[in-house]
């Protein structure tokens, strides 16, 4: 297995290195894309929206506000200021 890491991919890391919380979301289309283990992987703090992916998330052992803070469009402001 290489250890190689691509240009692009060493930037993000060390760009989301640098933020105590970083957003995502799977949008529309239903499934855990990989932003959401690169996130908590780069020391991040994962805000997402979990819409339709909730128990996916907990099938791969996440833990809603120990790995991650959920928020929804009637919510975001409040979790955001937190």
């Amino acid at each position: 297995m290489s250890r190689y890491i691509d240009h692009k991919s060493k930037q993000f890391y060390n760009n989301v290195n640098q933020y105590l919380a970083t957003i995502t979301t799977s949008g529309s289309i239903g499934y855990i894309v990989a932003k959401y283990f690169e996130i908590p992987g780069c020391s991040s703090l994962l805000l997402c929206n979990n819409d339709g992916i909730k128990e996916n998330l907990e099938n791969l052992g996440f833990i809603e506000n120990k790995h991650y803070i959920s928020f929804n469009s009637e919510n975001y402001i409040e979790k955001f200021n937190y």
